[in-house]
Order: structure tokens, then C-alpha cells, then sequence
């Protein structure tokens, strides 16, 4: 399948832009725990004694050469700029020198991670922002490298559409596609938790009224000026019988992550913050939300995503990503939906065929719908995006409909894994005419996500 290449151009939401596959002037490096230990043990003499990290002498020469040799490369050719723990507190005294900064950064990176399995990850800020391949493989030539990597960049999976649906001609048939009538009295996912990486929420919209567990959001702004993770928050979990609005496919609980930094003005887009995100992803770890929904993608991998991610997966956490939207700009592959351990979803439209725009291939897993699909709305006007309700495309919207059933479905099973819930969602899908009998397809995974026959 052809992959997406470096500074294509585009089509986001109706306009054209230029959005490069890796985010410039960055790389994630991780270091292995022995080679920093001398580091870390200076650091945890230093905390335990009371002193000033700032007064830590010899700090530099507590780096092996396995260690300060890449990075004296990667300063010699491409300029650091700064080194910070991806996952870690970074030193924040404003009187140590660039190097004391560096080393700390290195050790806090292995002296306190979210968990011992996730040590070692630190950003480096390059002055270049271009890297040679050459380059990286010198640095993962070091044995206290675990491995160098340029930092992926990601979207939005969604398809705004310029002209607003009406509303009262969609009547939210993505409900009735996925059997959310037909299952009757559903369990009250009150005590579920699902964590969203996305552009932000609008969290005093009505319809999201309570359904708002925790938003962080950094040093970015409260606002969510694309609308995106309003709409897909309100997918999921928008307030039902309150006399207002829509009904989201489960009352259950969101914990929001602000994972891209606000539009610079009306002709512009949101652009990814990777750190966030990273951090993120970790941050869930230590959250009470055990499914976490990705409308996001991009068409380069990470090992340090794939392991983030693979760490939540082992700790009973359901993954659910969007497949992509670009099937028609050459169909390539999307991450993080192409991870083994991700659940990835892709759209369908309202004749229950797959959407012209949602991506295909053997890492799919299920369809939801993902065409006019009716959902919240930030009250606060931006650019020309509707306020309050509207209906969107987009494989960003099918993702939300699958986390939401699985909210459903660990309601009624607390103590299942969230391995166990995707493969029941895959085991008890509808299968569509279009698959023609089959039980899987690189076009429809294994069907139609259902409520009912997930929850019989």
C-alpha cells in the first residue's frame, strides 16, 4: 500500500494544507536504565541529602561515553537545543547551565517514570530540523541506546463537512446502525472511565454536563477551538433523556487529554504536541480509565507509541483507534490503528457501506458509522464551524461509537480485560452484505460494531 510521503499536501476538513509525516526539529532517544544509574545515583544522593540540584558537582562525568558520545554527535551535526524526560518531571531550576539541565533531564528519566518499564524516554530539541538516517542508525549504535527515532506526526480523522447538515434529518441513524435501541435497557456505565487524546472539550456544553471526569490540558488553553474532541466526545458519552440535544452510546465518565495546540487564527489548524500526547498515553496508566479512544493517525509508526501503548494493553486497558480517512489519497497505512494491540475502526455510511474516504487493510477490526454523524459542538464560535450541533464525517467519528459500546460492555463485566472486550466486540459484530459472506474483510474488518449482541 503506498505510504504518505514527507510534506504532502492535504485535504483536512474541506481545505488543502501542508502537513509534513514527522514533526521537525525532534527525536525521541531512548537511553537504557544501567547506563544512566551513575546519574541517577547523583541525583537520589543529592534529593536525599536536601541539596540544590543546582550544586551537584561532576554531574557530566557521570555520563558513560556510550552515552555523551551520540550526544555530543547529535550536537556536533544537527545543535540540542534542550533534552527533557519524555515521561518524567524535568528539572525546572532556571540558574542550571545547559549541561547540568541535560544530565538531570537524563536521570529524572529513569529515577521517576509513571512505571519502572517506561524509563528511559527523553526528547531532544534539535536546532535542524532535518535528520539523516545515517545519523540516527550511528546513535542507536551505542549499547546505551535502546533506540532513536524521528517523532511521527498525527491528525484528525475527521471530514467537517462546509455545508451543515440539518439536524433533524439525521436523527442520529448511527444509533439505530449500531443496535443501540434494539438492546433494550443498557447497563449504566456511570462507573466506566474512558480516556480522550484529542483537541480539547467544550466542557460546559449541556449535553456533556457530569460526563467530564478530569480535563487536562497543560499549558494549552481550556478552549476547543476545531470542535473535534467536543464532537467525539459527545459520541460517546453525551447526556441521554435530558431533553436537549443527542444521546451519547454510553453514560459513562471521559477523561480528557488536550493533545494538539489551538488553531493560530481562522485559516489555520491545530497542530499535534507530541510531548502531550506521549505524556498522555503514560498518564492513563495511573487514570481510572481502562479504554482509550485515539480519532487521531498518521502514516509514520513509533516504537516509543507502539510501547506506550503496548503498556496500557498489558495492564487491561482497551485501545480503539480511527483507521484514517485518506483511501482515496492512496490508501496507506495509519498509526496507531496498525498496532497488533489496537482496535482499529473503520466508517461506514448510512447504507451500511464502507465510506469513499475511510482507509482499508488487514489491520482492521471492525466498522462503525462514521458518516452524518450528529454530535456536540463547542457553544463558542470558531472560523466557520458550527456552534452546539452538527453532523460530521470521518473515521474520527466511527471510533467513538466502538469505544462506547465497549463502556457498555465492561459496565455489565467489570473484571474483563480490555483484551477480552475487543475480541468480544469482533466475535459478536454484524456481518454486512458487502462482505459477501466472509467473515473478515480488509474493507469491514469483522462488521458492525452492535450493542445487543455485544451485551447478550
Amino acid at each position: 500500500m503506498a505510504k504518505r510521503k514527507e510534506g504532502v499536501t492535504r485535504s483536512r476538513q474541506g481545505r488543502e494544507t501542508h502537513t509534513p509525516q514527522y514533526v521537525p526539529h525532534k527525536l525521541i532517544v531512548r537511553f537504557r536504565e544501567d547506563a544512566l544509574q551513575p546519574a541517577r545515583a547523583m541525583l537520589a544522593r543529592a534529593i536525599h541529602a536536601g541539596r540544590a540540584v543546582s550544586t551537584v558537582r561532576n554531574l557530566a562525568a557521570a555520563l558513560p561515553e556510550q552515552v555523551s558520545g551520540p550526544l555530543e554527535m547529535l550536537k556536533r551535526h544537527c545543535g540540542v537545543k534542550r533534552i527533557d524526560p519524555l515521561l518524567a518531571p524535568p528539572p525546572r531550576a532556571p540558574e542550571l547551565t545547559r549541561m547540568t539541565r541535560s544530565v538531570l533531564s537524563l536521570a529524572a528519566s529513569v529515577e521517576c517514570p509513571p512505571r519502572e518499564q517506561l524509563a528511559g524516554y527523553n526528547v531532544v530539541e534539535l536546532e535542524s530540523a532535518e535528520i539523516s538516517a545515517d545519523m540516527l542508525e550511528r546513535i542507536q549504535a551505542s549499547r546505551a541506546v535502546r533506540f532513536a527515532e524521528r517523532v511521527p506526526n498525527r491528525w484528525v480523522s475527521a471530514k467537517r463537512r462546509t455545508r451543515h447538515a440539518d439536524p433533524s434529518l439525521n436523527l442520529q441513524w448511527g444509533l439505530r446502525a449500531i443496535d443501540w435501541f434494539a438492546a433494550g435497557k443498557r447497563p449504566s456505565a456511570a462507573r466506566v472511565h474512558v480516556a480522550l487524546l484529542d483537541t480539547g472539550v467544550d466542557e460546559k456544553h449541556p449535553d456533556l454536563k457530569g460526563a467530564i471526569e478530569a480535563y487536562h490540558r497543560g499549558a494549552h488553553s481550556a478552549q476547543d477551538l476545531p470542535g473535534h474532541g467536543t464532537h467525539v466526545a459527545g459520541i460517546i458519552a453525551a447526556l441521554a433523556n435530558n431533553g436537549v440535544g443527542i444521546a451519547g452510546v454510553a453514560d459513562c465518565r471521559l477523561h480528557v487529554w488536550k493533545v494538539f495546540s489551538d488553531p493560530a487564527g481562522p485559516r489555520s489548524f491545530e497542530e499535534f504536541d507530541d510531548e502531550a500526547y506521549n505524556r498522555a498515553l503514560g498518564a492513563v496508566l495511573d487514570s481510572p480509565a481502562r479504554i482509550v479512544n485515539l480519532s487521531l493517525g498518521g502514516t509514520a509508526s513509533s516504537r516509543t507509541e507502539r510501547e506506550l501503548i503496548g503498556a496500557l494493553v498489558a495492564e487491561g486497558v482497551l485501545v480503539v483507534a480511527a483507521m484514517g480517512n485518506e483511501y482515496e489519497e492512496g490508501n496507506p497505512v495509519e498509526y496507531p490503528a496498525a498496532y497488533a494491540n489496537v482496535l482499529a475502526v473503520g466508517a461506514i455510511g448510512e447504507a451500511r457501506r464502507r465510506a469513499a474516504f475511510s482507509c482499508t487493510g488487514r489491520h482492521i477490526n471492525l466498522v462503525a458509522p462514521g458518516e452524518h454523524i450528529l454530535s456536540t459542538l463547542p457553544r463558542y464560535a470558531f472560523a466557520d464551524r458550527a456552534t452546539e450541533y452538527d453532523a460530521w464525517d470521518g473515521t474520527s467519528m466511527a471510533a467513538p461509537h466502538v469505544a462506547g459500546v465497549a463502556a457498555l460492555v465492561k459496565a455489565r463485566d467489570p473484571k474483563r480485560s480490555g483484551t477480552w472486550i475487543g475480541k468480544r466486540l469482533q466475535k459478536s459484530a454484524r456481518r454486512l452484505p458487502a462482505m459477501r459472506g466472509t467473515k473478515f474483510s480488509a474493507a469491514y474488518g469483522h462488521g458492525l460494531v452492535s450493542v445487543a449482541q455485544a451485551l447478550l
